[in-house]
């Protein structure tokens, strides 16, 4: 939060309750913050994806995200899914 200017800092104990914080980074500078997104892991929604001082998603990082939901989450939330529904009768 700090290098980024904005407020992921106080999601802190959101985090350790189950809520959902995401770093994207460049691969070519791992350790440098980019943008932060936090997921809602019930749904797969994105609630927010805030860059440096809470800039909006340029066109690259809406890009990495739609095709992270759709290869990475959607997948998982569909087998979360179906995993949680008891077994027919």
């Amino acid at each position: 939060g700090k290098i980024l200017g904005h407020c992921v800092g106080g999601y802190g104990e959101s985090h350790c309750k189950g809520k959902s914080i995401f770093f994207i980074r460049h691969t070519d500078a791992p350790d440098l913050p980019f943008f932060t997104l936090q997921l809602n892991t019930k749904t797969g929604k994105v609630l927010q994806n805030r860059g440096k001082k809470n800039c909006e998603r340029t066109l690259e990082v809406r890009a990495f995200e739609e095709q992270w939901l759709a290869a990475i989450v959607a997948p998982w939330i569909q087998k979360k899914t179906k995993a949680a529904k008891p077994a027919a009768v």
